[in-house]
């Protein structure tokens, strides 16, 4: 397609997995990382595998002066992006009477205001180019709650919302805004369960294992493409059928 990528998070796990997968699409993948240096170096690799430029930033999308600067710099060295994916989360799991304004303060700025931000200098390249499409990643625990989690489950119902109303706004510009919700997925996220508690808590997933951080890309390469146009602010759920049951 030619276009650009900006997938925020890709240094590992679902992020990763999108910025290859888009690549393999026909995008050049702009790779935003926070710590991860060498491993968003890792993806910049399997990224160019494809044939596809890459280039990595690093920033903290939580912060407005970094998205800008982030934005600026992929306008310069490849194109203004077109395709956005809000994937940069965070989830550290406390007990409601132990959470701390600063555990939430983290958690609300990681999870929403990076989505904010980076829209916020997205859709104007968009809306000249009368073309984009936005794909913002929630999670079933923003519909089903979560224990020692209740920071987190917010944030990820907050994505619902604002991925609803901001599609309604910029539908007409031709920018296309949905959402996807991962079910348990084998990232960073899930490494500190033993095998007996994964065992326990995700042994009744309907399709019998855990999702695959590709799994989630698919979806996302989906909402990408022009098959996806007349899909305007809806929620594709990835979840091995884990809430049916």
């Amino acid at each position: 397609m030619g276009e650009v990528a900006l997938i925020t998070g890709a240094s590992r796990g679902i992020g990763r997995a999108c910025a290859i997968r888009l690549a393999k699409d026909g995008f050049d993948v702009v790779i935003n990382y926070l710590n991860q240096r060498r491993k968003a170096n890792e993806t910049l690799v399997e990224v160019e595998k494809t044939g596809r430029r890459g280039l990595v930033v690093g920033a903290d999308v939580s912060k407005e002066d970094e998205v800008l600067k982030m934005f600026a710099i992929a306008d310069v060295e490849l194109r203004p992006p077109l395709v956005l994916v809000n994937n940069a989360g965070i989830y550290p799991r406390k007990a409601f009477d132990e959470l701390t304004d600063e555990d939430w303060k983290q958690v609300i700025g990681t999870n929403l205001d990076s989505m904010y931000y980076c829209c916020k200098y997205a859709v104007p390249q968009m809306e000249k180019a009368h073309w984009g499409r936005i794909v913002n990643i929630s999670s079933m625990l923003g519909f089903s709650g979560s224990t020692q989690g209740a920071h987190y489950g917010a944030t990820k119902a907050g994505v619902i919302g604002f991925t609803r109303s901001l599609a309604l706004e910029v539908a007409r510009l031709g920018i296309r805004v949905n959402a996807v919700a991962p079910g348990a997925t084998d990232t960073a996220m899930l490494r500190g369960y033993t095998k007996e508690q994964r065992k326990e808590k995700f042994g009744g997933i309907p399709a019998g294992r855990l999702g695959r951080p590709e799994d989630i890309a698919g979806a996302v390469s989906f909402l990408c493409s022009e098959d996806a146009d007349y899909i305007v602010g809806q929620t594709i759920h990835v979840n091995g059928g884990y809430p049916i049951v």
